[in-house]
């Protein structure tokens, strides 16, 4: 268990409650029985209910056998289960949920959030076991989810739903325990036994979709518990019976989209989860997800709301409960709600004392409520909430004696306490007298509340124990209720059954009215009302006739039809009435203590509309918030609309208001607007929100009014217009009900941004308050403004940019600066901090442009900025350069491969601005955007030069500068790579060292290096940390103004430690980085530091080094890094130094040829050594048809290597290495033959055909051993490989080398028979036939036309191959690219790592063929899956003459399997179509108690003539190709049977094997063959010397 939790890479979050998705643990311990809710010992059995718990078997009361058992997805070890440190709990946090925590702890220290748990309680492993039981934690796997139509993959049949709406609900669904899919059924309706496997057709991705480059933004579906959902379903029928309307269906379910555009403002992702953004892949190129962020403080009293925060679910102390299932089942007062008369002394205080004399408290003379009789102070509680009222009790003394009357109590249920059904509908019972007691038995109002308070609340802290008197699962459902419900009324408020009965909207009209542009603000968690004003067109009312009111109850559903039109009585807006506050009511309103605030300030409480109502003689009001004797009237001017408002937000609520009007002289499509004069109080944060005239009208308003009387949050209800479904264009697009929340639109902008221009979405994390998070602008074009700035008397000033200011450190962008040219002199415009460690300075000239951008970026905040003009000037990064993600602005340039992190500037796109958030306490720019401005005269991307980080590499890493010149060369194989790299490279970049090169700074060990340059107009060039380290860095002189060249370079071991000679270096190495204990983060690793060789310094050479390459063609260096270091980096050479040695790749490593190679020649090679503690076990020769050697092929540790040398044939012949046998030394034949001789004295037999002598290569020195083999390759031919030179690669032996070196040996290995002669068809063989197995047998083929074969004028050649059915993954049919030979021309098997690849037929390169997706069929070997048939299409000859000619070929196959699967692989459009001729069809059906193991057939150069199937009886155990493992040998143990004859007599004399197209068997029969009809001998002397 204690692997699954270490494995716990993500989490994902209920986007209605923010709780967990299951990945919750608890400790493997018994639940402990719950307590009643009374501590007395004579607590009667009425108070601990028939089933008190589901932790406990209601009919044995025996624990459950599920809170103990391991294997339960829940449970973890007790002893496993310990305390985490904070700093790794901080850790696991993104930037925006740890800024968020600290405003909740703030909060609390000022006392804002009394009754809610501390944020500094201990971090658990998992939640104690004793306090909670798997049955109630069950409940987290369940959820339903709103798919967006934009998703990769939803539950099979979803379809259907995307026809009416963009996104659809699902039925139920289950959580996978494995990356970040879930299942669901489509509907409802479709649900039956849900079943969830890795391809199961119900999946879809939660929250994000893996692999998509904007997976940090886009959200594909939103998943919430069942739970919630039904909940949820509950608070709309609640919230519509308190209003008293008639619900004939679901607003939520009949409004997905609605609901979708709400939950999706409350849903965001920020930054790139860590696990995944510095892993074993690519950050550019790898899957993204983000840190999912729920509610956004939406409702900020939500207990335990930092358990949902961070990439894992976090186990805080005290908090198991809110993983509790909240189903009304699940609660201990289930069965009995209801505390009666005779059982509810033991659940009551005892009473107040009486007898103090409040009079003669000092307290009670200021008392305002002191004189007043305690009959007004029981009917003033008629008004408030059972908490208002504890609290006016605490707060007067003369009033904390007042008893409640025992009704109130039982108003208290009815209204707070209305989420548990089981009790409301109780309380309905009694009073209807349905439920009935004893006699003189009542129900205790006032104990039953009590009852239920105490089962929810809070309990000190203590020793666990508390928690035993808690009712956890009514305390998550109190929890989840308070979020869903204020959702619910802002659903039924806005939905059309309640705009239609209580604000009189039209049904056609009600049907179209929603809000459609979010909300502005957000509730506090204060008590308040949910509230709409309509001012648009009403309905009349109906008339109904006698015998309707007499049927009224039998038809209410047809005299309340939603689909009947109403008459529409028309309407008109002529003012707006706007409610005013004065400064004291505001004062106390809000509960602050404000010295700032002046008399005469005054704050918007609420606002009436003034409608002319045709039939109507007197002008309506329609009243929205609280009335006020102060207030101000705005006619609506004529020729104008009203459009929207202008919020003002101040301490949460919306101060001051401005109104919008639209001009319809205009037209529809206008942006030009007017704006009134603001009223109420301004100087906070404002935010417009208009409807758009072309398509909606505004209809009224909603929001919810706090119980001070202001508003906390408002939205604009608007009329989506009708639009006819075409027009002589075509189809007209559907409006949709919901509109995207833009970063433009739904910010709060410190000043209103300017309309005619475009603003882009801005880039960083997304924070949880960012819609009421102050969003602020700067565009340096002089003719643009704030939208509603009262103009100025004086003209408009004109401004030219000149220099853009960074202000950063090592680790953010704290401030910007904009200097401008004006007439009266310089102007400057700051945002953000502009006192940090590091300026940076960029000037511009007159009239030059910004033509593009590079915005860095991360999960805590902007990194940096970058420029690019239209000059082709490019300015240093304003902050960290390498730090984060980097984002690219600009045109599209043709030419190299550009990053995916690119946006796209059209040709007349201008930046013209930006537009950002930023964060004062911790002083950095949390998100940023660029304003573009599109002008006709921008023509960008002509000439600019490349823009930084913009393009990518072979290796998909993103160039820092561009890459170097094409007259350069970058070498293929790095000069060092970082050993035990996990962490991968982000960026590349490279430096050139010969002009002007002053010194070489390296800081750490490798961590980063710095180039600095003679001329200071030249930019320093760095890589890696080069800016962050602590501590001088390790430099290195260079006089390049003057000539000095560096021709070289050293590595530095670690020994080192300081040289004497100052004209050296000093160094002080760092040490070395460890894994942390707490936050399970691998440091970067230690790459040897490099000393540059120069034409001056050669005799000035540190000790403890070596030289890696020294060339007079050295030109640069390619680095490959992270933000944290250095990871690799490569030589750079200029063209004229390709004839250099040094050029050579296993230069660098200190190996060297055997033979000098021919300076013009490309080479390949291929080590010996072990990679990743797996050594080689077993090699492959490769010869072609004209029987020359051409390549080798690798397994290690049991797995056939991706890397040839050489290239692969058809043809191939394998030996298996021993344990602790490696390859020492090599026999070759000229060029044309190979063989390999191991440490143990064996030897393979030649791979290809003896020309020339025999040659012995052996390492010549005994301090030498061979480590690799190279070959020079002089030209490539189709189908063959051309070998200039063939050799070993020499190395040091070190003391504990296994590469031995061994003697000459007189005998050399026997001449490979090639070709050998098929006896049934007379045509040679292109396989190692000697290694068919005995019980191998070659089956009849489809044509069989033996006679044609040899008596054709084409070459056709004999095929062979074996395979594993157990290892079998994919089958490969290869087609002829030439239309009038089309056909089948090879066939291919690829399997496991274990096998291989095998090949029948002509070995095919990228230009002779064509794989199309229908030549490819998967078959799951692993999984038992076996082919069992093959239909062969066959072209045959038209005429005799043509008999054995291209006509007659394998046109195609079509292969079946145990498991049903068909699959028809043509290699012409269609087998029986006319390009192919006549064509008959053969089936080749496995025997009886055989199954197919391989192919064998006829083919030529051009296509494959024939094919048959090679089978193995099932009984007898096989041998299967290209892997170093057996089933052979265990079977024949199990069964009883020894190894075969043919086995024993191939055993003798060594321990190896040499196989084609057949697996050995473990241990593996060794071949020791004659000189007639072996391939090699071991000699006596050979094994003697072992």
């Amino acid at each position: 268990m204690a692997d699954q939790f270490d494995s716990y890479r993500t989490h994902f979050y209920c986007a209605l409650c923010g709780g967990p998705f299951a990945q919750v643990f608890r400790t493997a311990a018994e639940a402990a029985p719950p307590k009643a809710p009374a501590t007395a010992s004579e607590a009667p059995n009425y108070c601990t209910n028939d089933n008190p718990s589901p932790r406990l078997s209601p009919a044995s009361g025996a624990a459950d056998p599920d809170d103990i058992d391991l294997t339960n997805g829940f449970n973890i070890p007790v002893e496993e289960n310990h305390v985490i440190p904070e700093e790794v709990v901080l850790e696991n946090m993104g930037y925006a949920a740890s800024r968020h925590r600290d405003h909740r702890i703030r909060a609390s220290e000022k006392g804002l959030r009394r009754g809610i748990m501390s944020e500094n309680g201990r971090t658990f492993k998992a939640y104690d076991g004793r306090r909670i039981s798997t049955k109630q934690m069950r409940w987290t796997m369940d959820l339903r989810a709103l798919i967006h139509r934009k998703a990769k993959a939803f539950p099979i049949g979803g379809e259907e739903y995307f026809t009416d709406h963009p996104q659809f609900l699902t039925g139920r669904g289950r959580i996978r325990q494995v990356d970040a899919w879930a299942d669901a059924f489509a509907n409802y309706e479709l649900e039956d036994e849900l079943r969830v496997d890795t391809d199961s057709p119900y999946g879809f991705q939660v929250y994000q979709e893996f692999g998509r480059f904007d997976s940090e933004f886009v959200i594909s579906s939103i998943p919430f518990h069942e739970q919630c959902w039904d909940l949820l379903a509950y608070a709309t029928e609640v919230s519509a019976r308190e209003r008293g309307v008639d619900m004939h269906y679901d607003p939520i379910g009949e409004n997905e989209d609605i609901l979708w555009g709400y939950l999706r403002g409350l849903v965001g992702i920020s930054g790139v989860a860590k696990w995944l953004g510095s892993g074993t892949v690519s950050t550019l190129h790898g899957p993204r997800r983000g840190e999912v962020i729920t509610r956004l403080g939406e409702v900020d009293y939500r207990e335990a709301q930092g358990s949902g925060e961070g990439f894992q679910w976090r186990h805080d102390e005290g908090l198991h409960w809110i993983v509790a299932d909240p189903d009304a089942s699940a609660t201990r007062i289930f069965a009995d709600p209801l505390v009666t008369s005779d059982k509810a002394a033991i659940l009551t205080n005892p009473p107040l004392c009486t007898s103090f004399d409040w009079s003669k408290h000092r307290r009670a003379y200021n008392d305002p409520f002191y004189f007043l009789p305690p009959e007004i102070k029981v009917e003033v509680f008629r008004y408030l909430t059972s908490t208002d009222i504890f609290s006016f009790k605490q707060a007067s003394l003369s009033v904390h004696s007042v008893e409640i009357p025992s009704l109130m109590y039982k108003r208290f249920i009815q209204e707070e306490f209305d989420y548990y059904p089981p009790l409301t509908t109780a309380v309905r019972r009694y009073e209807e007298g349905s439920l009935k007691f004893a006699e003189n038995v009542m129900v205790d109002w006032k104990a039953t509340f009590e009852q239920i308070r105490k089962s929810i609340r809070t309990p000190e802290p203590g020793d666990g124990s508390e928690w035993d008197e808690i009712d956890i699962s009514l305390k998550n459902r109190n929890r989840i209720w308070k979020i869903v419900k204020p959702m619910a009324e802002e659903f039924v408020e806005t939905c059309p059954s309640v705009l239609r009965q209580k604000y009189g909207v039209p049904v056609q009209q009600a049907n179209r009215t929603s809000v459609v542009r979010g909300w502005v603000g957000t509730r506090s968690g204060r008590e308040g009302v949910a509230e709409s004003a309509y001012f648009g067109d009403r309905a009349r009312p109906r008339e109904k006739s006698a015998e309707k009111e007499e049927d009224e109850d039998e038809n209410e559903d047809e005299n309340d039809s939603d689909d009947e039109d109403d008459e529409t009585i028309s309407t008109e807006l002529v003012g707006v009435r706007v409610y005013l506050s004065s400064a004291k009511e505001v004062d106390s309103g809000l509960g602050l203590l404000r010295s700032d605030i002046k008399e005469e300030s005054q704050i918007v409480c609420g606002l009436g509309f003034l409608i002319d109502d045709y039939e109507e003689e007197e002008t309506q009001i329609r009243r929205f918030g609280r009335r006020s004797f102060q207030y101000e009237d705005i006619q609506i001017p004529t020729h104008k609309n009203l459009t929207g408002f202008v919020f003002c937000f101040t301490e949460n609520v919306v101060s001051g208001i401005r109104l919008v009007f639209g001009d319809s002289r205009h037209g529809s499509h206008s942006t030009i607007s007017e704006f009134s004069e603001p009223i109420g109080k301004w100087g906070g944060v404002m935010r417009k929100v208009i409807a758009t005239p072309d398509c909606r009208m505004l209809a009224g308003v909603t929001g919810f009014i706090n119980s001070s009387g202001f508003i906390e949050k408002i939205g604009l209800l608007e009329l989506t217009l009708e639009r006819r479904p075409s027009d002589q264009f075509g189809n007209i697009p559907v409006i949709p009900l919901q509109v995207d929340l833009t970063h433009k639109e739904s910010s709060v902008w410190k000043i209103l941004p300017p309309t005619n221009v475009r603003f882009l979405e801005r880039e960083g994390p997304q924070i949880r308050n960012w819609r009421l998070h102050m969003a602020e602008w700067e565009v340096w074009n002089s003719s643009y403004e704030g939208e509603g700035i009262l103009p100025s008397p004086s003209p408009r000033l004109n401004k030219d940019l000149c220099e853009i200011v960074g202000y950063y450190d090592n680790e953010f962008l704290r401030g910007l600066s904009f200097i401008y040219e004006t007439p009266f002199g310089r102007m400057v415009s700051t945002a953000g901090f502009t006192e940090a460690k590091c300026k940076s300075t960029f000037p511009l000239s007159i009239g030059e442009r910004i033509s593009a951008v590079v915005i860095s970026f991360g999960v805590g905040g902007v990194h940096g900025l970058l420029f690019v003009t239209d000059r082709g000037r490019k300015s240093d990064v304003l902050g960290p350069r390498y730090a984060g993600t980097h984002k690219v602005f600009g045109p599209l340039l043709t030419g190299p491969l550009s990053t995916a992190h690119r946006y796209d500037l059209q040709g007349i796109d201008s930046v013209v601005g930006l537009h950002y958030l930023y964060d004062n306490e911790a002083q950095r720019f949390l998100q940023l955007g660029l304003i573009l401005l599109e002008e006709n005269s921008v023509c960008m991307g002509q000439n600019l030069p490349p823009i930084p980080f913009d393009q990518i590499d072979d290796n998909s890493l993103q160039w820092e500068d561009g890459p170097p010149p094409q007259d350069l060369v970058v070498s293929r194989e790095a000069g060092t790579l970082l050993a035990d790299n996990d962490t991968g490279s982000t960026y590349t970049g490279w430096v050139d060292l010969l002009p002007g090169l002053k010194q070489v700074l390296t800081y750490g060990q490798m961590k980063g290096i710095r180039f600095v340059y003679a001329d200071n107009n030249r930019r320093d060039k760095y890589f890696g940390n080069a800016e962050g380290i602590i501590g001088d860095p390790y430099v290195q002189n260079i006089d390049g103004i003057h000539g000095e060249k560096v021709i070289g370079l050293y590595e530095i071991f670690e020994e080192e430690s300081t040289i004497d000679d100052e004209s050296r270096m000093t160094m002080s190495f760092d040490d070395v980085a460890t894994e942390s204990d707490t936050s399970g983060y691998d440091g970067p690793g230690l790459m040897p530091r490099l000393w540059f060789l120069t034409d001056r310094n050669q005799d000035k050479c540190p000790l403890h080094c070596h030289k890696i390459i020294e060339a007079d063609g050295l030109r640069g260096m390619k680095f490959d890094f992270t933000a944290e270091g250095i990871q690799a980096w490569l030589p750079i050479y200029s063209d004229a130094s390709g004839k250099h040695e040094t050029r050579f790749p296993w230069y660098h490593r200190g190996f060297h040829a055997d033979r000098h190679l021919p300076s013009a020649c490309s080479v390949t090679h291929e080590y010996f050594e072990d990679i990743r503690g797996r050594k080689v076990d077993a090699v492959k020769g490769y010869i072609n048809r004209g029987g020359n050697f051409c390549g080798l092929l690798f397994r290690r540790g049991g797995e056939w290597s991706e890397n040839v040398f050489g290239e692969m044939s058809a043809f191939e012949i394998t030996m298996e290495l021993g344990e602790d046998e490696v390859i020492c030394s090599a026999y070759t034949s000229g060029t044309t033959a190979l063989a390999l001789v191991t440490s143990k004295g064996k030897c393979t037999p030649w791979f290809g055909k003896v020309t020339e002598e025999p040659e012995f290569r052996g390492p010549s020195a005994r301090h030498e051993a061979a480590v690799g083999i190279y070959g020079a390759v002089e030209r490539k031919l189709v189908d063959r490989i051309t070998w200039k030179e063939l050799g070993l690669l020499y190395g040091e032996a070190g003391p504990n080398c296994r590469y031995k070196p061994r003697r000459q040996n007189p005998s050399i290995p026997l001449a490979l028979q090639f070709p050998e002669t098929d006896p049934q068809t007379t045509l040679p063989w292109y396989s190692d036939i000697h290694n068919k197995r005995p019980d191998y047998e070659l089956a009849e083929m489809a044509g069989q036309k033996e006679s044609t074969y040899w008596n054709s004028k084409t070459s056709f050649w004999r095929g062979y191959m074996a395979y594993d059915p157990l290892e079998l993954e994919q089958i490969r049919v290869f087609v002829n690219r030439h239309v009038a030979l089309r056909g089948i021309r090879a066939l291919r098997l690829r399997g496991t790592k274990k096998m291989g690849v095998t090949t029948m037929g002509v070995w095919m390169n990228n230009r002779d063929y064509i794989v199309r997706k229908s030549g490819k069929m998967k078959i799951k070997g692993p999984a038992g899956e076996k082919i069992t048939a093959v239909n062969v299409h066959l072209r045959c000859a038209e005429t005799e003459e043509m008999v054995g000619s291209v006509q007659e070929r394998v046109v195609g196959l079509e292969i079946s399997t145990t498991r049903g699967k068909e699959k028809r692989m043509f290699g012409c459009v269609y087998p029986h179509s006319e390009l192919c001729g006549q064509v008959v069809t053969k089936q080749l059906v496995c025997k009886d108690g055989y199954e197919v193991v391989g192919f064998h057939g006829v083919f030529c150069d051009l296509y494959l003539r024939d094919i048959g199937l090679v089978l193995c009886p099932i009984t007898y155990p096989t041998l299967f190709p290209n892997s170093g493992t057996s089933r052979a040998t265990n079977s024949q143990k199990l069964n009883g049977h020894s190894p075969s004859a043919h086995s024993r007599s191939m055993s003798n004399g060594t321990d190896s094997t040499i196989l084609s197209g057949a697996r050995n068997t473990t241990p593996p029969p060794p071949y020791c063959r004659s000189r007639r009809d072996s391939h090699y001998v071991h000699s006596p002397t050979q094994l003697d010397s072992e």
